[in-house]
């Protein structure tokens, strides 16, 4: 569990998530179904924020299944017997992770929610992920927002030291950006919603 939820903070889970939301997001530009949103009186912000909730819940439906299947490919293993608690706590871990680089990532998804056929936001967010690894290497993970749920989630490999409550800290300066940020993003939304 501990080489998952590393690698899955730092190298894969900032990407796929910005990927994804690319599709998601971006889907009514490519197939043109954007029109008939407008023409059924769906407005765009509202129906970007539907769509960051909807893969907010598939990101974490995708940790639990994650979580699940790293259990069941521990069990095959041969190791020492562990307490189920430590599994299930494990898996609980995973899952928070999962949810912090999703908020991690939540003003790069919300900057660019209006590009179109671009990838700059997923080399941002590999790039942002991949740089996880050294902040935390150096005992700085609670002010860097990708690492920070890992004290929240209460996660030790044995080499991390946590500076009190700064990663809660850092987690809400994170939503506080997301939420100006929308707030910023809705207006320009709102005016091309009418144009």
């Amino acid at each position: 569990m501990n080489i998952v939820i590393w690698d899955s903070f730092s190298l894969v889970l900032p990407a796929m998530i910005v990927i994804f939301s690319n599709y998601l997001i971006n889907v009514e530009h490519i197939s043109g179904a954007l029109k008939n949103n407008i023409t059924c009186a769906v407005p765009v912000n509202k129906l970007y924020v539907s769509k960051l909730a909807v893969l907010c819940l598939i990101n974490l439906a995708f940790a639990a299944l994650n979580a699940l299947l790293t259990y069941l490919i521990f069990l095959f293993l041969p190791h020492k017997s562990e307490p189920v608690y430590h599994s299930l706590s494990a898996m609980i871990q995973l899952t928070g992770i999962s949810l912090g680089v999703f908020i991690a990532v939540l003003p790069i998804l919300i900057l660019f929610i209006r590009q179109s056929s671009s990838y700059l936001n997923v080399v941002i967010a590999f790039v942002y992920g991949f740089v996880g690894v050294f902040i935390a290497g150096q005992n700085l993970q609670d002010y860097y927002p990708i690492t920070a749920f890992l004290k929240i989630v209460n996660y030790n490999n044995g080499s991390l030291t946590y500076h009190g409550n700064t990663s809660y800290i850092t987690v809400l300066i994170v939503l506080l950006f997301s939420l100006v940020a929308w707030l910023f993003m809705a207006q320009k939304l709102k005016k091309s919603d009418y144009a």
